[in-house]
């Protein structure tokens, strides 16, 4: 096999097994001009509106899966160690003091990638498998 074709095959292989490797799995994504690097525990601290930054003193602008959303309930157990009725009681608690409001929220993977594409300071959540170019994902969580 000639050199070219085994580059061609080794990209292809990596492709397959990297889609095997990704698929169903949780991806936080920012812009791609975001150079920060996040714990999970940064991340829970930005979701919770404990901080309002990231790492490097840029504004953080967190960006939910709608409420009803499979992946948010994963993302809330998950990366926040919170349940559902956690998370509202959390979010209510907070309202009511004028201390903060809970995160947008977008209907789909999607909306959330064109949202996060077109603000540098947004932060975000989607299914793996509709990761593209327009993002960067920065940790993935295993649902």
């Amino acid at each position: 096999m000639n050199l070219r074709y085994s580059k061609i095959y080794s990209i292809v292989l990596w492709l397959f097994f990297s889609q095997e490797v990704w698929a169903g799995q949780l991806a936080v994504i920012v812009h791609p001009d975001n150079t920060n690097q996040l714990s999970k525990a940064e991340i829970s601290r930005i979701y919770l509106g404990k901080t309002k930054f990231f790492p490097n003193g840029s504004k953080a602008e967190p960006i939910n899966q709608s409420v009803k959303s499979e992946l948010k309930m994963i993302f809330d157990k998950s990366v926040l160690e919170k349940s559902a009725s956690q998370i509202n009681a959390y979010w209510a608690r907070l309202l009511f003091t004028g201390k903060g409001k809970p995160p947008r929220t977008f209907n789909s993977d999607q909306a959330i990638i064109n949202y996060v594409a077109n603000n540098e300071n947004a932060i975000g959540y989607i299914n793996s498998d509709s990761v593209d170019l327009k993002v960067k994902v920065i940790t993935m969580f295993n649902r």
